[in-house]
This record gives structure tokens, sequence and C-alpha cells, in this order.
């Protein structure tokens, strides 16, 4: 993974490690961060894994936006990017994100 930094953040009460890059292409530069603990053998917030994922657009032609349900409560998020660079920025940011949650998540099976 080429990881530029690790951090932790706590979700839920539980603290995790996380990895921080920054995905450059001309005119576009992403800042990412994404970590889990792996998995833990249960589905429920008591004693699951958590994960953490934040991308931020520092230079880029990108939109980011709240799904929200009828009543204005947040359920999701939309991106949209415009231009080839754009485009290449995005698939790498998600290609990290991949990565940085399945290496914890292997680990954590063996």
């Amino acid at each position: 993974m080429r990881a530029i930094e690790e951090d932790r953040q706590s979700i839920n009460g539980q603290s995790i490690k996380t990895f921080k890059s920054i995905i450059k292409q001309p005119g576009v530069q992403i800042e990412v961060e994404a970590g889990t603990n792996g998995f833990k053998g249960t589905a429920c917030r008591k004693g699951g894994s958590r994960a953490y994922v934040r991308i931020v657009r520092r230079q880029a032609d990108m939109a980011f936006e709240p799904v929200t349900d009828k009543d204005g409560n947040i359920e999701g998020f939309e991106f949209a990017t415009s231009g080839d660079s754009a485009l290449l920025a995005l698939m790498n940011t998600l290609g990290f994100i991949c990565e940085a949650l399945a290496d914890p998540i292997e680990a954590s099976l063996n």
C-alpha cells in the first residue's frame, strides 16, 4: 500500500488505525483516509468491526452532495467528476480505499 501517513480514528468508542494518501493527477488532488480494525466475528456494534473512509477534494472538478431521505435525514452521499484526470484520480482513490480496508481484514483472518 502506498500510504504516506498513518493515523487513528475513534469509531463508536474503538480506536482504529487509518492510512492517508494524496492522490494526484494533472489538475487534481484528492486527500483520502481509510482504515478498519478487521473482522471481529459479529455484526453488532458491541463487538463488531469498525471502518472509516474520508475523501477530500483539494483540487479537482468534482462535486460531493449528501443524499437525503424524504425527511431530510442524510442516508448517503454522491459525487461526480468532470475530466479524464478527475476520473482516473477517483479510480485511484477508490482503489486506495479498498486496499486500506482489505489489508487489516486479511491480517485479522490469520
